[in-house]
């Protein structure tokens, strides 16, 4: 988590929202990224986003299983989309965005490390 909380500092002072994330497989960074939604012009550029990019160009398949990420701020409805879509098997976030949007319901109280499961 500091590796992604870099991250964060480093969008903070690239003028962007602080969000951070680093994707581990096999106990070693993978991908690291931090959102760049104004530098890039992009709204998809999430650091979810671009951390999930980087690793499925540097393995050269989106499918990311047996992958962890780790996240500064509770993931949107898109970046964890594009998690479960991309087979990661756990996310751990640092803090929850009490903010609509966000993929926990508010009315649940959640622990902040997830394993997420595909069916086949």
């Amino acid at each position: 988590m500091e590796k992604a909380l870099a991250q964060a500092k480093a969008a903070g002072r690239n003028q962007e929202v602080p969000v951070g994330a680093v994707l581990v497989r096999d106990g070693r960074i993978w991908a690291r990224g931090r959102n760049a939604m104004i530098g890039r012009n992009d709204p998809t550029a999430h650091a979810e986003m671009v951390v999930l990019r980087r690793a499925g160009r540097k393995g050269g398949n989106y499918r990311l299983g047996g992958c962890d990420l780790y996240v500064t701020l509770e993931p949107c409805l898109m970046c964890y989309s594009a998690m479960v879509q991309a087979r990661i098997r756990r996310l751990v976030y640092a803090a929850d965005d009490p903010r609509p949007g966000s993929f926990r319901p508010a009315s649940t109280t959640w622990s902040r490390t997830y394993t997420i499961t595909a069916s086949r």
